[in-house]
């Protein structure tokens, strides 16, 4: 079982990943926050294995965000998520992967160079 959490400012986007996500069997969205502190937040109360980080509204920012969770939960999965406004300027070093939109709904996952 995938336990996810999703940290991105954007309410209406975490609701259709969200929706996206749990049409798996396999994954169950544990938490969403919009920002950075509430991420860190559920990923302490959640325990999750896979972190979905895009950018989340301030005092912390996603890149932030990644380093805590990366030294809170080692062993989780790291996920940048990647809006068509920030493709392509937004892939922190810390994750392992992307989640990319190729369309209005599609999302493909990538690694993120160097990284497997």
């Amino acid at each position: 079982m995938f336990r996810i959490v999703i940290a991105n400012h954007d309410e209406l986007m975490n609701a259709r990943l969200a929706r996206s996500l749990e049409s798996h069997d396999a994954v169950q969205v544990v938490g969403v926050a919009t920002s950075g502190l509430d991420g860190l937040d559920l990923v302490w109360e959640c325990q999750p294995n896979v972190v979905v980080v895009g950018p989340v509204r301030p005092p912390m920012g996603g890149r932030v965000l990644l380093r805590l969770v990366q030294e809170a939960r080692p062993s989780a999965l790291l996920v940048a998520l990647e809006e068509p406004a920030h493709e392509s300027r937004w892939v922190p070093a810390e994750a392992a992967a992307c989640l990319r939109y190729d369309g209005v709904d599609h999302l493909r996952l990538v690694p993120v160079q160097g990284r497997r």
